[in-house]
């Protein structure tokens, strides 16, 4: 899987591993095959959760959205 900072790649390799092109996921998201094809770019970072969650749900059951909050040590 891509490294974590690369969650364009890791939505391509998610629709790929679940048998989708981007227009069968648009399709289920009702947006446009483009809209999936901007979401999946390299470098776009207008990601929302809500945008997130849809397009994991859209993806099938084998497939979930974990959000990890990492709190930094505080100094002593």
């Amino acid at each position: 899987m891509a490294a974590q900072s690369d969650l364009w790649l890791q939505l391509v390799e998610a629709r790929q591993a679940a048998g989708l092109t981007q227009a069968e996921v648009a399709k289920r998201l009702g947006i446009t095959q483009s809209q999936v094809s901007r979401i999946e770019k390299r470098g776009y970072d207008a990601y929302t959760l809500n945008t997130l969650r849809k397009y994991v749900n859209a993806l099938g059951d084998s497939f979930r959205l974990e959000v990890k909050v990492i709190y930094p040590h505080s100094a002593a």
